[in-house]
């Protein structure tokens, strides 16, 4: 995402990129939820028009719309959960990169955030997933790289490298566990 520069060799994006990582970095707990909105979304790389341009949808999708001037600190946890999606999801990007992405919050929004995903990720020409969920994998990735020790030890067809992983875990070689 940009955050630190390579340790070798020369790194070239071509393309918006979007990271579903951390999905309350970057909020101000005194400022209200439209102030973030506007906040995250200049942050994101957006032009001050565009943020305004969301702030509905965030509001809509979120389900926040009769919390948009209160602070965020007045907000749950899930109901933060559920405003960071929905921001970080707001827009399309050439590039998606995740890491577990959303499995909390009420069965309802999650199951209206998997669709808003899958539609981010059909529409992605990149997605990067740091996951040990296999499912998930299976369902979102083509190719796939196993990283053994902070090298790559496999990569290739999603299945085969999976397979691997399980042959390093019975092995004894990896200190992940997978989560299913």
């Amino acid at each position: 995402m940009g955050a630190y520069p390579p340790t070798t060799g020369n790194l070239e994006v071509a393309g918006r990129r979007q990271a579903l990582l951390n999905l309350s970095l970057g909020f101000s707990q005194e400022a209200t939820v439209v102030e973030n909105i506007l906040l995250r979304g200049i942050a994101m790389g957006l032009k001050a028009k565009a943020a305004h341009a969301i702030v509905d949808e965030v509001l809509e999708f979120s389900e926040l719309r009769e919390k948009a001037g209160d602070r965020l600190r007045t907000l749950s946890s899930g109901q933060r959960m559920r405003l960071g999606f929905a921001l970080a999801t707001a827009v399309q990007h050439e590039i998606l990169i995740m890491d577990e992405w959303i499995g909390t919050g009420d069965a309802g929004f999650v199951k209206k955030a998997q669709e808003r995903i899958r539609s981010r990720v059909d529409s992605a020409q990149i997605v990067v997933l740091a996951s040990h969920n296999f499912k998930l994998m299976e369902n979102i990735c083509t190719k796939a790289i196993l990283l053994e020790g902070g090298r790559v030890h496999r990569a290739g067809p999603v299945k085969e490298v999976l397979d691997e992983f399980q042959q390093l875990l019975r092995a004894g070689g990896s200190e992940s566990r997978p989560v299913e």
